[in-house]
């Protein structure tokens, strides 16, 4: 499910019944695929101080802005800030992933979040990171400093 992002549990069962007429049902498969999930133990606990990171990307695909006069719809991009010992969240839609708009994201973020992070780690994102490295990143000159 994490290589198809619409993939759905419905979906699965979909599929399954045009095979399968009298295949599994929803609750079956949901029921299935927790104890599966269950089973597996993929968690990595970070300890992390206050006010030292913050944690910021795009989120997933993009949403839809509906201009209630015109009924035009434009397509928006998540920004999220995570303070990491804290786990308190920013997000908002911004018109696109450009420069200008990741840094007024973070200018917002950090205004909300009271200005603390001695370190913002973000993801592989072109606007941040040009050329991604396993450990040591090529960030753009904005976000060095």
């Amino acid at each position: 499910m994490q290589q198809h992002r619409n993939l759905t549990l419905a979906l699965i069962r979909q599929e399954r019944r045009e095979n399968d007429p009298e295949g599994y049902g929803y609750s079956r498969i949901c029921d299935l695929y927790w104890r599966w999930l269950n089973k597996r133990d993929p968690v990595l606990r970070h300890e992390h101080r206050v006010g030292e990171k913050m944690f910021v990307d795009y989120a997933g695909a993009t949403i839809p802005i509906y201009d209630c006069q015109t009924g035009q719809v434009q397509e928006a991009a998540v920004f999220v800030a995570v303070q990491g010992a804290r786990s308190y969240t920013f997000a908002e839609a911004t018109a696109g992933q450009d420069l200008r708009n990741w840094i007024g994201s973070h200018i917002r973020a950090f205004e909300f979040l009271g200005g603390e992070a001695e370190v913002v780690v973000p993801d592989n994102l072109k606007s941040a990171v040009p050329h991604p490295r396993y450990y040591e990143p090529d960030l753009k000159p904005t976000n060095r400093d």
